[in-house]
């Protein structure tokens, strides 16, 4: 890997996340869906941290497979048995999009499949979208709880507003 090379790294959270390198004066920080240019001595640097190591393992930064050697990438961060799992992560967004479609049914097996083979962080952008979306769908609700033990349907009446008696 060239010293200077870019790598693309994403935010997968509908939240602000960040790193810092061990060895540099840097300071990296994400926006949600935001996808941010990082050295590579600086992304190689901060590998070695343990939060950095649980953000790219579960989902909440993604290294992007558009990136030039790509797979030299994963290999010396040492995340190649993950590449799979990590390159079908879900962003906030992608996850917003795909229960936005009408009828939810047209979607039931591809959320089931990112629901039971998705990092925890794709799991958590679904019933976050859910939640915001305002979805009571039984069905999904049921995949949702059994993915994330989130129940959407009773957030969504435990949220709404209490109505006034006259």
């Amino acid at each position: 890997m060239k010293e200077n090379q870019k790598v693309l790294v994403k935010n997968l959270t509908n939240h602000e996340v960040g790193f810092n390198c061990i060895n540099f004066p840097v300071v990296y920080n994400f926006n949600p869906d935001q996808t941010i240019g990082v050295k590579w001595e600086h992304l190689e640097d901060a590998s070695y941290s343990r939060g950095m190591r649980y953000m790219l393992t579960n989902g909440i930064l993604k290294i992007d497979p558009k990136n030039e050697n790509y797979s030299e990438i994963m290999d010396e961060l040492q995340l190649s048995d993950l590449k799979e799992k990590v390159d079908n992560s879900l962003s906030y967004g992608e996850a917003k999009k795909l229960l936005s479609v009408t009828p939810i049914q047209i979607n039931y097996a591809i959320i089931k499949k990112h629901l039971e083979t998705g990092t925890i962080t794709t799991k958590q952008n679904i019933a976050s979208a859910a939640i915001e979306l305002g979805i009571k769908d039984y069905t999904l609700n049921g995949l949702i709880k059994k993915a994330t033990n989130i129940d959407v349907i009773k957030t969504l009446e435990l949220n709404k507003a209490p109505e006034k008696e006259e």
